[in-house]
C-alpha cells in the first residue's frame, strides 16, 4: 500500500501517546468522517501498521496501537525515542486519552513540536508535565491536563516545583468547571513570578479562548509560535 502523509501523522501521534482512540482519528485526521476513518484504519491494520485492541476501560471502543511495521516507521519519524508500553494502564487511560486530545487540538493552533511525558527526562525538568511544546525559537510551553481535583496543599507544592524550570509558560487545561475554579484559586494563592496560565478544555476544544492567568487574560491560542 502507499503510505500517505496523513498515515505517517497518525503513526507519529500513536507513537508519541502510546495509543489513539477512533474518536481522535475521526476528528483530527478525517474531519469527522467515520466511514473514511474506519476504512483507512482497516487498510493500515491489514498492512501491519496498526493493530486494534479491545480495551474494557474505553467501553465498546477499541484502542489503536502500533503494529510492528508501524513501530519501525514511526520511530524513524520522531526526533526522540519513546519506549512503548506493553499494556495500557486502565487507571490512567482516561487521563492519557485527554492529554492526546489536548495535544492534537494544540497541534491545530501551534507550530511547536510536541514532546510527550515519556520522552522528558528527570534532571532536565524539576517537574515533569504531561508534555511540552518546543518552538523554533527554543521557547517551551509545558502542558498539564487536570482531570481530577488535587488538594490545595499538594497542588501548591507542585506549583513551587516549577520555580527553576525555564518555561515560557505552564498551561493548565482543566477538564471540568469545578476543577478550573479550584485551580484558579490555587494559582492566585500560589507562587508569584512563574508564568502560569489556565484554560477550560471544553472552550479550547471548540475555539480559541483567552487563557486566564493571575495577572489577566492572555491571547495564546491565536498565534502560531512563541
Amino acid at each position: 500500500m502507499v503510505i500517505q502523509e496523513r498515515d505517517r501523522e497518525i503513526l507519529r501521534r500513536c507513537y508519541e501517546q502510546q495509543f489513539l482512540l477512533i474518536d481522535h482519528v475521526v476528528r483530527y485526521f478525517f474531519k469527522g468522517s467515520w466511514r473514511r476513518a474506519y476504512e483507512r484504519m482497516q487498510e493500515l491494520e491489514e498492512a501491519g501498521l496498526i493493530r486494534r485492541e479491545p480495551f474494557f476501560a474505553t467501553g465498546p471502543k477499541s484502542v489503536i496501537r502500533l503494529g510492528r511495521h508501524g513501530l519501525g516507521i514511526s520511530s524513524q519519524l520522531h526526533p526522540v525515542e519513546i519506549k512503548q508500553n506493553v499494556r495500557i494502564d486502565p487507571f490512567t487511560v482516561e487521563h492519557d486519552a485527554l492529554v492526546t486530545s489536548v495535544a492534537l487540538r494544540l497541534h491545530q493552533l501551534w507550530d511547536g513540536v510536541w514532546v510527550p511525558e515519556r520522552a522528558l527526562k528527570q534532571g532536565e525538568y524539576d517537574q515533569i508535565p504531561d508534555g511540552v511544546f518546543v518552538f523554533e525559537s527554543g521557547n517551551q510551553v509545558a502542558i498539564e491536563v487536570e482531570n481530577t481535583l488535587k488538594g490545595k496543599t499538594r497542588f501548591i507544592r507542585l506549583l513551587n516545583r516549577w520555580r527553576f524550570d525555564k518555561m515560557r509558560l505552564i498551561l493548565f487545561v482543566a477538564t471540568k468547571p469545578h476543577i478550573y475554579q479550584a485551580i484558579q484559586r490555587f494559582l492566585m494563592e500560589g507562587p508569584s513570578g512563574i508564568p502560569f496560565a489556565l484554560t477550560l478544555w471544553s472552550e479550547l476544544d471548540q475555539g480559541e479562548p483567552y487563557a486566564w492567568c493571575p495577572k489577566g487574560n492572555l491571547q495564546i491560542f491565536n498565534r502560531r509560535s512563541f
